[in-house]
Formats: structure tokens, sequence, C-alpha cells
């Protein structure tokens, strides 16, 4: 499964989670973002890359960020 993550609708990070054949996988995704500042808008977008299976996605989801100044 590809596992994409965009802000303000442009990609900024993509990883290929290659293990997930089991039917209760826990992923945990992190990047780091050097957003604007001001209220941001992330979008989790994932796609199944393997043809002729089906795959869902059941939350919790949770998106977590910790602002601070360089």
């Amino acid at each position: 499964m590809l596992l994409r993550i965009w802000r303000a609708g442009k990609e900024i990070n993509y990883g290929l989670e290659s293990n997930v054949f089991d039917n209760n996988i826990i992923l945990n995704v992190e990047t780091v973002d050097v957003a604007p500042l001001g209220v941001q808008n992330y979008q989790l977008i994932i796609e199944n890359q393997t043809p002729a299976t089906t795959a869902f996605v059941a939350g919790p989801l949770v998106f977590s960020a910790t602002a601070y100044s360089g």
C-alpha cells in the first residue's frame, strides 16, 4: 500500500508499506513538516498497490503536531 500525506493540496510525504498481509496491522507513519504559520489542512491518502485485492482503513486515525520556532 502506498501512503501519502498532503498539506494544502501538495504531497509532503509518501511511503510504500509492503508487509500488510495481516488483517489486523497497525501502521505508524511519522513525518516532519516545516509548514507556514496558521491553520493547516492535511490529508492522508492510502492507495492499494496490489492488483485484484481490496483494502480498507479503520479508525481511529490520529494526527498530532507540535509547533516550534527556530
